[in-house]
């Protein structure tokens, strides 16, 4: 890997961010500029305008370039780049590995693309060849849900684990008596998050290949309060894809719920089938998503109450000494929507998780502890996983384990 311990304690770090100007590449640049180890911030988005509203002024940022092609200035502005960074779409993963690849550079994203299989580990020979080292699908879930779940399933076998995400928005109601329509997510992202097929882990031989219809499958959760019981349902998610290798886990399932999901459910056609993008597109094309300053002023005007996003993990494992079967649980619910500077409550906390494991990265490059390779959130050692928790329970709130 370019740069051992000895040099990367002596020189400033060299960071890229694709995705600069988007809800969590714009905070994370924020987050880096206040690092001292970090020297150099190279900011790449496709929207050029947004990007210089967020970074102007900011004294550690060289470059602000659009990604729009791949030409020698972009080359050129990552030269000896340290950590390429994609926050923009996971649809670059492959495209930006290579980049990484190419300059030596360590590589970190968000989710993978693929719904079947991570992407990102087919290049694991190449990254281990070149001993330069990838960690993916690192946020809210995928990334912090994977790591809980790691750490419940360590020294049992034949685990089911269930996977439970909530995003909840409370809003003012009007006059009469209903919810204004004020949705916090980017209407391309609801497209593909609800009419891709959604993919249950059993390795039970007879019920393999399990396919579940976007929406299906609501169940009452309970989460942290203020959120408390609410209706989860099953979307598509990434933790599935890199877990289902896991040796001791038989099953995997995961559901998201909240406010936000049960407000796009009301308003969404019944669906009887598996819904076609078409319908959605049409649906969303007049749903505007608010800007960080747009909400912002909804929060201070009391339009927007609050907003919270939280995770349940639970796993039910078989003690191997005893073969009895334990149940254990984790909880974590982020920072409110008032409680955060910008951005929304995803965003931020996104944003904080990816920080702490991305601190992770670079402590454990100066140690020279880095494994060669592309790596998940649970594949990591128990020691970094350990380390990434205490960060998120410090910079947010606690994790509980029970």
């Amino acid at each position: 890997m370019k740069g051992d311990g000895e040099s990367l304690a002596k020189q400033g770090i060299k960071v890229a961010i694709f995705g600069a100007g988007g809800a969590v590449g714009s905070i994370l640049a924020t987050f880096f500029q206040q690092l001292e180890s970090v020297s150099q911030i190279v900011c790449i988005d496709s929207d050029l305008e947004r990007t210089y509203k967020y970074v102007k002024g900011r004294k550690k940022i060289i470059h602000v370039i659009t990604n729009g092609n791949r030409n020698e200035k972009l080359r050129w502005a990552l030269k000896n780049c340290f950590l390429v960074i994609n926050a923009a779409s996971s649809k670059l993963n492959r495209e930006l590995m290579a980049i990484a690849w190419e300059i030596d550079a360590l590589y970190f994203d968000f989710a993978s693309f693929d719904n079947l299989d991570a992407e990102q580990e087919k290049s694991h020979e190449r990254f281990m060849e070149k001993n330069i080292t990838a960690w993916i699908n690192w946020g809210i879930g995928p990334g912090l849900t994977n790591t809980l779940a790691a750490k419940l399933i360590n020294g049992l076998d034949d685990c089911v684990v269930k996977i439970r995400v909530a995003e909840h928005t409370k809003l003012k109601k009007e006059k009469n008596d209903k919810e204004p329509l004020i949705f916090l997510w980017k209407p391309d992202l609801v497209v593909d998050e609800i009419t891709s097929p959604v993919y249950v882990l059993n390795k039970d031989s007879r019920h393999t290949d399990i396919v579940r219809e976007p929406f299906s499958g609501p169940e009452t959760c309970i989460f942290p309060y203020p959120i408390g019981k609410t209706t989860c349902r099953y979307m598509n998610e990434n933790e599935v894809i890199t877990m289902k290798n896991l040796q001791n886990i038989l099953t995997i399932d995961v559901k998201t719920g909240g406010d936000d999901i049960e407000r796009l459910f009301k308003k969404l056609p019944k669906i009887t089938k598996m819904i076609k993008r078409d319908q959605i597109e049409k649906y969303l094309k007049n749903v505007k998503t608010p800007s960080p300053d747009e909400i912002k002023k909804m929060v201070d005007e009391g339009t927007i109450l609050d907003g919270r996003v939280a995770i349940t993990v639970e796993v039910d494992g078989e003690d191997p000494r005893t073969e009895e079967r334990i149940l254990r649980k984790a909880t974590w619910m982020g920072l409110g929507l008032r409680e955060v500077p910008r951005g929304t409550h995803v965003s931020f906390n996104t944003a904080i998780i990816a920080f702490c494991a991305i601190l992770q990265m670079f402590k454990m490059a100066k140690e020279e502890k880095l494994k060669p390779g592309v790596f998940a959130p649970e594949y990591l050692s128990a020691e970094g996983q350990d380390a990434i928790l205490a960060c998120i329970s410090e910079k947010t709130n606690p994790v509980h384990f029970e």
